[in-house]
């Protein structure tokens, strides 16, 4: 799984259309032996790394949330697209629309998507797939809004073999067709789509995530365990991680305080969402916890993970997301990526995506950073600029590579921190 390019208009501070177009042709056989390039088909490459460089409030964050939340709709039933259109204007616009290109198993596909926030469904919604050989798009499948009738029109191509009546059936006009074929219990034709867009795994930066929380997410006892070795590298002193799941013993759960809590759960208005995992797990009878390993001298001492360092248990987080990318081929989407990181750090995290790590495929790293020094290492086609207008408050993106004038050779930080190419706070 790869990103290609990612498009959209009217989404969070973003109000005109932004087109961020990171893959290329090139004849030059420099690029197959470039590290900071992945090689899709024979001259045909994409950044293996893409750095979004912004001032505070820029919306760096904004772009990030808008790519996870796509994705995340794309591939769940459950997940509601989770973006907000520009509000910043006398009339605002209520209609939302997305395009994203990506790549799965040598095949480029084209995700569109039309949404209207005030009535929560979808307007339209396709995927294509281009021919390997011509470059010509055929359509995968094509779902449309009648408005007249309020029905859902769809219509499919040969890949597809999902049912349309079942389809029809079963989608609801908030979801996405691609994401409800998941739940279908017959052969759809689209599995391996949906298999290559779960190789996307993302970590927006909340200070009040727990790590646990992040490492229950990924139980996975093999990754894990890869965790533990990386972070042998970083020096922070663990020999490894450990999560354990243990039973709550009946009387516990029969204690008053249990059947209070319980009672909370339960009063909690359905409109709220549902309450977090920890408490479902906990009044099905089931905790977790976490240490982490130090090892001294042969013998070992295990810690409550949450007494670790705030930027040690930053680095947990943001390692699980991007060991799983590196190991599957996979993207990796993380929201400032440099909190609580030593720069030095960030600049090891981002050599991971430009080293063969014996995993085969190689993976592809998205994130936002503060950063700045980190830019010299990438091409100018790595590195998204975010600018806010003043007065406006629209956020706008653009490619570093669709600055005039840029050559390779120049010194971006340098020219960065100095604004020739704008993006800088404005502090004063």
């Amino acid at each position: 799984m790869k990103i290609l390019s990612f498009c959209f208009d009217n989404a969070w501070s973003f109000k005109g259309e932004q087109c961020l177009d990171f893959d290329f042709k090139s004849k030059d056989k420099k690029y197959a032996s470039d590290p900071r390039f992945i090689e899709l088909a024979e001259n045909h490459y994409v950044p293996s790394v893409i750095t979004c460089i912004g001032a505070n409030a820029s919306g760096k964050s904004n772009l990030i949330k808008v790519l996870i939340a796509l994705i995340s709709f794309m591939i769940d039933r459950k997940s509601r697209l989770a973006v907000d259109f520009f509000k910043l204007c006398e009339e605002p616009e209520e209609l939302s629309e997305f395009e994203l290109r990506f790549e799965v198993s040598n095949v480029i596909y084209r995700y569109y998507l039309s949404y209207d926030h005030e009535e929560k469904r979808v307007e339209y919604e396709s995927l294509d797939e281009a021919n390997p050989e011509t470059g010509r798009w055929k359509y995968v499948f094509r779902r449309k809004l009648n408005y007249d009738t309020g029905n859902i029109h769809i219509s499919k191509g040969g890949r597809s073999k999902f049912s349309i009546d079942k389809m029809k059936r079963e989608l609801e006009h908030s979801e996405s067709l691609l994401a409800v074929s998941r739940s279908l219990k017959h052969e759809t034709g689209l599995e391996e789509i949906l298999k290559g867009l779960s190789q996307t795994f993302s970590y927006k930066f909340e200070t009040v995530f727990p790590v646990e929380q992040v490492i229950k997410r990924f139980q996975d006892i093999e990754v894990i365990d890869k965790v533990s070795s990386y972070l042998k590298s970083f020096d922070v002193g663990i020999s490894r991680i450990e999560h354990t799941q243990v039973d709550i013993e009946e009387d516990v759960l029969n204690s008053s305080p249990m059947k209070l809590l319980k009672g909370f759960i339960e009063s909690i208005p359905s409109e709220l969402g549902p309450p977090p995992e920890q408490l479902k797990n906990i009044m099905a009878g089931k905790t977790s916890f976490c240490e982490a390993v130090h090892e001294i001298d042969g013998q070992e001492y295990k810690f409550d993970i949450n007494f670790e360092s705030d930027g040690t248990r930053q680095l947990i987080k943001v390692l699980f997301p991007i060991i799983l990318a590196l190991s599957s081929g996979g993207v990796a989407i993380i929201d400032e990526i440099e909190v609580g990181l030593h720069p030095i750090v960030v600049e090891r995290i981002i050599e991971f995506f430009r080293e063969d790590m014996g995993y085969g495929e190689r993976g592809q790293l998205i994130c936002s950073s503060h950063s700045v020094n980190v830019i010299n290492q990438l091409s100018k086609r790595q590195i998204v600029l975010v600018e806010k207008d003043r007065k406006t408050q629209q956020s706008e993106a653009w490619s570093l590579n669709d600055v005039k004038d840029v050559k390779e050779r120049d010194n971006f930080f340098m020219n960065y921190i100095t604004g020739k190419y704008g993006a800088i706070p404005q502090v004063g």
